[in-house]
Parts: structure tokens; sequence; C-alpha cells
């Protein structure tokens, strides 16, 4: 982690997910798709809406988080927070570096 104040601390956790589900892990894989069905993803810059997905795409056309971060490029000075929003789970992580997402905190969800 770069030595930033911006930067929140990680959330070190071996339960990086819910009961029923299984885990994105501590460090959120570029390959994640951001779906939004019944719950899902958002992306927020300067906690600001940033990218949330179309709710009427299916699974596989959704972006990955690789398709955000190209969107994002070289930008070092904005802060990202990618967002999950579940019934079972909400997360978030902050993007501490190109194509470094990192677990800041997590939630039992909505349901």
């Amino acid at each position: 982690m770069k030595n930033s104040k911006r930067y929140k601390e990680p959330l070190l956790t071996e339960n990086a997910g819910c009961l029923c589900c299984h885990s994105n892990g501590v460090v959120l894989p570029m390959e994640t798709v951001l779906y939004n069905g019944f719950g899902g993803w958002s992306i927020l810059k300067n906690g600001h809406l940033f990218f949330s997905e179309n709710s009427e795409k299916e699974w596989e056309e959704s972006k990955t988080l690789q398709g955000v971060e190209d969107m994002i490029g070289n930008n070092e000075t904005d802060d990202f927070i990618a967002f999950l929003y579940t019934p079972l789970r909400d997360a978030k992580y902050q993007r501490q570096g190109k194509n470094n997402w990192i677990l800041i905190s997590q939630g039992l969800g909505f349901a």
C-alpha cells in the first residue's frame, strides 16, 4: 500500500464473503463481474457514482472490474470505492493504486 492518508487500512480477514457465497477475497480480482440484479456493484469516485452496470444486462454482458480499471486509467488522484450490496453481504473495496482494490469493510447485506 502506498503511503497516503486517503488510503484506508485493509480489512484483514479470512472470511471475505457470506456463508452462502464464495469469497471475493481481501484483494478484489480484476475479473470480478460487476453484475447488478437483486443488489450488485457500484463504483464511487470521491463519494459520487462513477459506474453502475445496467440491471437489464445479463451476467455475461456485464462489465468486469478490469473494464472499470481501464476507464480510470492512471488516475492516482481520486478516491475510488467498489461497493457490493447484496441480500447476504455488503463490502467496500478501495482502489489503492492501479489494479489494486483492497477490502476495507464488510457487512451482512440488506436482508
